[in-house]
């Protein structure tokens, strides 16, 4: 089967993942930091190591985006957490850009995006997911959020109903009271995170970002992650608006109303977002199915991607019809609701 073109980003087998920060347009190692690559994406002797010019949106502020699969498609779009970047989902552009339109973006204020003027809150994010979706000429699509991604998923899904036929929330909450919060140490490492220098990075944001299984076996990997973030720590008021965005939120006595399909994946080693924010989600949105994933941290997509890729192209063959129709009711799917242990194999 043909390598799916990926949009903006890199072309083909040519290059190892996840090595680019896009807003210097040069290869740097702070990006966040891929599980191995498999051997279609290693790198070979004498291959043709290219960037390209990545798109943006045409309304300011300005969105880094990529665009890759067939044209015509269900669509599947991935949100980013605070101040993560778009190549943090290759290995789900790799696992489904074959059979389905991809689209990932950097948030303002991160990567290749502006950062805007002005406050910010959930709100503000959920409009940005609208105007890359209506830059990419998607009309609606399955919404995959990861930590402050989720949230802009559930914003999006509650604000632009019409425009979501699916939900995948990864690592989230729905905020307020019905939320379970990071321990005060937890918090305060992220807060402080632009602040930071390697050590400091390694020290206290890894072990946040990442579980302990995927730290103890990468760590010289992380310790280069942790290295260009501390170079590259993004414009502290951004961060400190989408930090208070994150506060702010709270859609939890609205979950009842979001009635399409809904994927929520949570690792059970997640130091930032306890397990138990993602059994408030089952209980509350009324279409839902909650896989835990054993051994798996704040980033179950890099630490485990291909049980992570399992889990939601399980979610995503279910609800197939559904998806290409953008009209629920088309699935034979069965209960949608229910859970799901995946071990560490």
């Amino acid at each position: 089967m043909p390598r799916p073109t990926i949009s903006g980003g890199l072309r083909g087998d040519s290059a190892p993942p996840c090595i680019f920060l896009a807003r210097s347009w040069r290869p740097v190692s702070g990006n966040p930091p891929c599980h191995s690559p498999p051997p279609s994406l290693a790198p070979v002797a004498g291959s043709d190591l290219r960037l390209m010019i990545m798109p943006h949106t045409a309304s300011r502020p300005r969105l880094a985006y990529s665009l890759s699969g067939p044209k015509g498609r269900a669509a599947l779009v991935f949100v980013n957490g605070l101040g993560g970047l778009r190549q943090s989902w290759i290995h789900q552009v790799r696992a489904f850009a074959d059979r389905y339109r991809v689209l990932t973006f950097d948030n303002r204020g991160n990567g290749g995006s502006e950062a805007g003027d002005g406050p910010i809150d959930m709100g503000t994010f959920a409009s940005d997911l609208s105007r890359v979706m209506a830059q990419a000429r998607i009309d609606s699509a399955v919404v995959i959020g990861i930590s402050m991604g989720g949230r802009v998923a559930l914003e999006f899904a509650l604000s632009d109903p019409k425009r979501v036929v699916g939900l995948g929330l990864v690592a989230t909450t729905c905020g307020g009271g019905a939320s379970t919060s990071a321990s005060r140490e937890a918090l305060s490492a992220i807060r402080d995170a632009p602040t930071l220098d390697e050590n400091g990075w390694m020290e206290r944001v890894v072990p946040l970002l990442f579980g302990p299984r995927y730290v103890d076996r990468h760590r010289r990997r992380l310790k280069m992650f942790a290295a260009g973030r501390a170079r590259n720590p993004g414009d502290p008021a951004t961060v400190a608006a989408q930090w208070q965005a994150n506060r702010d939120f709270d859609v939890s006595d609205r979950l009842g109303s979001i009635r399409v399909p809904c994927l929520i994946i949570h690792g059970d080693d997640d130091a930032l977002c306890p397990p138990a924010n993602a059994e408030v989600l089952q209980k509350r949105l009324p279409q839902s199915r909650m896989v835990r994933m054993s051994g798996a941290g704040h980033s179950p997509n890099i630490e485990a991607p291909d049980r992570f890729n399992e889990a939601l192209g399980s979610f995503l063959n279910d609800y197939r019809a559904d998806f290409e129709t953008g009209d629920p009711g088309h699935s034979d799917a069965g209960d949608p609701t229910g859970s799901q242990f995946i071990g560490d194999p």
